[in-house]
């Protein structure tokens, strides 16, 4: 398992090698509780970690990118105009803050005027989120192509998907995945709110949001000045 570990530390961060160091803890031990390995986990490689920066798009980025959406060539083969998608794309994942997977498949009949209603995969918990009228009328383009009722998840997979979001950056000038959405609407939130990034998340604690989604840099509050020698 050592050698693992420090196989790991070549290639990806110290902060993925110490989440994978304590699941494979986990589950050592639960074999050796349940007999199943005679050896208990003693002797394992600590690894250090440092707390990375959080890095969020800021507000003027998240308008080129849907910007550069709203000018996206090309179309699906049901003929729909992938500048739809993408736009509807950015606008939804900004302002619902909602991971992959709840965004995907996120529904038509889950909006009610202007409230987008729907649970958490990951927790069970339910959530809500008013849509901007800019959203809405982007979203309503893609209803008469869906043939299921999802919004988004219908139109691709998400490997194709990705590459769609990577030649959107690209053509914004900007670095990140479409996971930044969540994480840039949890910092403007909390930058006009504070406290109220982790609600927006959806999260039952604050450390999760400041460990992860939000980026101090963009809140002036948090700036620490010396004082002026003018």
């Amino acid at each position: 398992m050592n050698h693992y570990l420090e196989a790991r530390l070549e290639t990806v961060s110290s902060v993925t090698v110490v989440n994978e160091r304590r699941m494979l803890l986990t589950l050592w031990s639960w074999a050796y509780d349940n007999q199943l390995v005679d050896e208990a986990p003693r002797g394992i490689l600590r690894i250090r970690s440092s707390r990375q920066s959080i890095k969020a798009w800021t507000s003027v980025q998240v308008k080129k990118i849907i910007s550069c959406a709203k000018n996206f060539p090309g179309r699906f083969r049901c003929g729909l105009a992938k500048r739809f998608f993408m736009t509807t794309w950015a606008y939804m994942g900004y302002e619902t803050g909602a991971r992959w997977g709840d965004l995907w498949d996120m529904r038509f009949d889950q909006v009610e005027v202007d409230t987008i209603r729907w649970s958490m995969h990951k927790t069970g918990d339910p959530m809500h989120r008013r849509l901007s009228v800019a959203c809405l009328v982007e979203a309503e383009r893609l209803r008469y192509y869906s043939p299921d009722g999802r919004i988004l998840g219908w139109a691709c997979q998400k490997r194709y998907a990705m590459r769609l979001w990577k030649t959107l950056c690209d053509s914004a000038g900007v670095d990140g995945t479409s996971k930044w959405l969540r994480r840039s609407g949890a910092t403007h939130v909390e930058r006009e709110a504070p406290g109220k990034g982790r609600v927006f998340l959806g999260h039952r604690t604050h450390r999760m949001a400041e460990l992860h989604y939000i980026d101090r840099a963009q809140i002036q509050s948090d700036d620490v000045l010396v004082p002026s020698l003018g």
